[in-house]
């Protein structure tokens, strides 16, 4: 699997391909600006601690997207990462 991922944060940070680590620094940097409620941000807060690569690259291994959401100004609104797919290498 390449270490590429699209992340995106539904209405808020279009789709955007970056390495995985920079990926979760960026939706971290992204979440800890909004008013979200100390309950959600605990969550996420928990969910990007140490070994969120971990876990993020098992869920994307097992599912093929990691999909998190949260409540912002009444609406659900989505986090969505995939893996990058690169083209194989012609023969």
């Amino acid at each position: 699997m390449s270490d590429l991922v699209t992340l995106e944060i539904e209405g808020l940070v279009k789709p955007v391909a970056l390495p995985l680590t920079e990926a979760l620094t960026r939706l971290w940097d992204e979440l800890k600006l909004l008013p979200l409620g100390a309950n959600q941000l605990e969550a996420y807060r928990h969910f990007l601690r140490a070994g969120a690569e971990e876990r993020v690259r098992a869920a994307l291994l097992e599912d093929g997207l990691l999909q998190l959401s949260f409540a912002l100004d009444g609406e659900i609104r989505l986090v969505r990462a995939t893996p990058v797919r690169v083209p194989a290498a012609p023969r």
